[in-house]
Order: C-alpha cells, then structure tokens, then sequence
C-alpha cells in the first residue's frame, strides 16, 4: 500500500515553535513567525502528499539545516559545511523545532502527531537552509 519510507524536505530555516501570547484582553494567540512556518511545512509537504493522513505508528527521523553564521570562519570549515556535517549547539533548541513540523503536519501527513513512537533529530549548519523529513512505517501489535 504504501512505499517504506517517505521523505520530505522544506526549502526552510528551521523555526522553533513559539510559546502562545496573550493580548491586553487576555486572548491568546501563536506568534505570526511560527504560524508561518508551519503553513509553509504544510504546503510543502501538502504537493507531495495527496493521501489522507496516516492513522498507525510512525517513526520520524528530522534533520534540521541553518544558515551558517557570519562569524563562523568558511575557508577554514569549507570541507565540513559543503557536506553539511558541522554540528549546530546554538538556539534554537531542537525539540522546539520539532514541535513545529509535528504540529504543522496534524491532519495533512497523520491524523495526530501522538501516532508518532520514535523520533531521531539532528542540527547541522549548511549553506541551504531546510529541513529534511523521513517516516517510517511501523510495526503494529
């Protein structure tokens, strides 16, 4: 029925889910940055994906790529970025952008990002920001 994994890549800096807001009324709502990260996951993923979400265990492997920062010296790590191998220990944290590609993809790629068991993160600088996604079937008991 279906292929064994599903890959996905997003032609976008990783972005860390933020915390909701409050107005001076005391209504929350999501900050306008992730709200536009996620619509962005959702419609990339969404070209490639036309099947209705998927209802079974999954487990997801995620590679999140960001810019290299200006400080950093390129000459001299020129061989490490061109295989986007250099780790990134900075902000943001990794869950956090996690959170935004599970909670962007609800509904379009699973029914609810709890079908997913397993999860396997990595940041690493590159010179093409984005992010890469593969899921896996499971077995179900």
């Amino acid at each position: 029925m279906f292929r064994e994994n599903l890959s996905f890549t997003i032609p976008l800096e990783p972005v860390a889910l933020g915390r909701p807001r409050m107005t001076k009324s005391g209504i929350a709502y999501t900050p306008a940055k992730s709200k536009n990260a996620k619509s962005h996951i959702a419609y990339c993923v969404q070209q490639e994906w036309q099947d209705k979400p998927l209802d079974r265990p999954l487990s997801i492997a995620v590679k999140l790529f960001f810019s290299i920062p200006k400080n950093l010296d390129t000459k001299k790590n020129a061989a490490v970025l061109d295989a986007d191998l250099m780790p990134h220990t900075k902000k943001p944290d990794a869950d956090n952008c996690l959170k935004t590609v599970c909670d962007a993809l609800n509904g379009i790629l699973w029914r609810d990002d709890s079908v997913i068991s397993a999860v396997h993160i990595e940041k690493r600088y590159s010179r093409r920001p984005r992010t890469e996604l593969t899921v896996k079937f499971e077995e179900e008991f």
